[in-house]
């Protein structure tokens, strides 16, 4: 999609009908890109600043691609009363989603950061633009993520494992009959020679039996070989048959696999991370102890079933209460249990606009405020919580997989 074009269209910036304008914006946009293919954190940096329209000038994303744009168009300032954030954030975007394009954990790590914030938040005139974003995103990891969890496992038809060879394996023995003859002497009947003939009678001994030994030998090994080599022809056949179906089928085994993980995890109610049972947790840590659990069991593809299979069995134990982040993690702070939660948690590197980061907070005692999105007000049950957690942890760890 043309990002760019469309935040014009939208008239949220303008280059004033100056085309030349647009393609010094575009080849600073193409720069940026190939700076977030290289480094990960700048990705996640520019697709953060790019989905809030409230971003600040200051925000290091919004610098990035101002610095960027000066590099191609260096009186752009001229052109514009205040630094045009949309038209930042618009770059922002387009570089974000062309470097998701080119990188599959990019693209899976972005899937799942949207449908944290686009359901979330007001883009205003650009709301259906940013659902149109999340829907193609979200369609391509659907479909790997069902490809990747697949659990249509079937063997081999028989019609593979027919052997198809139809001949008996034979000696040929009318060969074997001349490389004989010509084993034993010079030319045998009728003066006819035999394959590859002894230059020795038999009445020249030594020099006879050495030759005759290993004609002998060469004509009895290969008759074997080729007798042997028909037999093995159809035998190989019906071995790469199988292989071929198992390397086939093996994936669909593993999500097999994969969904008996998670039905063993909700029927034991037991956290590896906490080594704790859900029933001996407060509701927050359950509900973040779940999430990280969930997280650690699937891979970063996986389908949205898992999301909802994890928020059911949150919500089961939680029950289906709304309150605000902000109130949840007052509830965190206050939890006899919240060093749990903390130890549960990764340590992330940068203070970004998640929610984990807010938890980390809360869990140490140190804040009982939501970062950004999730201090806008909106009521969230555990179940969401949980949700939201499990996909911030599966964004991180597809970008930081892909970038590594």
């Amino acid at each position: 999609m043309d990002i760019l074009q469309r935040f014009l269209n939208l008239q949220l910036f303008s280059v004033q009908g100056e085309d030349a304008r647009l393609e010094k914006i575009r080849a600073a946009t193409t720069a940026l890109e190939t700076a977030l293919l290289a480094d990960s954190t700048q990705f996640l940096r520019a697709l953060l600043a790019a989905a809030d329209p409230n971003a600040p000038i200051t925000t290091p994303a919004l610098q990035a691609a101002a610095s960027a744009l000066e590099t191609e168009w260096n009186s752009y300032m001229n052109i514009f009363a205040s630094p045009p954030v949309a038209l930042f954030r618009a770059m922002l975007a387009q570089a974000a989603f062309g470097a998701a394009e080119k990188n599959a954990g990019y693209a899976a790590g972005a899937t799942q950061l949207l449908r944290n914030i686009v359901p979330r938040r007001d883009f205003g005139s650009e709301n259906e633009l940013w659902r149109e974003l999340l829907d193609g995103l979200d369609a391509r990891y659907e479909q790997a993520a069902a490809e990747a969890w697949a659990d249509n496992f079937r063997g081999p038809p028989a019609s593979m494992l027919k052997k198809p060879v139809e001949k008996q394996a034979k000696v040929d023995r009318n060969k074997l009959q001349l490389a004989m003859l010509g084993a034993a002497g010079q030319h045998g009947p009728e003066s006819k020679p035999g394959t590859n003939p002894n230059p020795h009678w038999p009445s020249a001994n030594d020099a006879w039996a050495g030759d005759y030994a290993s004609r002998a030998a060469a004509a009895i090994g290969d008759a074997v070989d080729d007798a042997v080599g028909v037999a093995l022809q159809g035998r190989n056949a019906v071995d790469k048959a199988v292989f071929e179906t198992l390397e086939q089928r093996l994936p669909n085994a593993e999500g097999v696999q994969r969904r008996t993980r998670l039905l063993w995890w909700k029927e034991a109610a037991y956290s590896p991370v906490i080594d704790r049972g859900y029933d001996q947790m407060s509701l927050p840590v359950m509900a973040i102890a779940a999430a990280v659990d969930v997280h650690r069991m699937v891979p970063t593809l996986s389908p949205r079933s898992v999301e909802f299979f994890l928020r059911s069995v949150v919500a089961s134990r939680a029950g289906a209460s709304a309150r605000t982040s902000t109130e949840w993690l007052g509830d965190l702070a206050g939890a006899a249990d919240r060093a749990a939660a903390a130890s549960a948690l990764p340590a992330l590197v940068e203070p970004m606009d998640f929610l984990t980061h807010g938890l980390n907070r809360a869990a140490a005692n140190t804040s009982t405020t939501a970062a950004g999105l999730y201090a806008e007000g909106a009521a969230l049950t555990l179940g969401d919580l949980s949700v939201i957690i499990f996909r911030e942890l599966q964004a991180l760890a597809a970008i930081n997989t892909a970038a590594a």
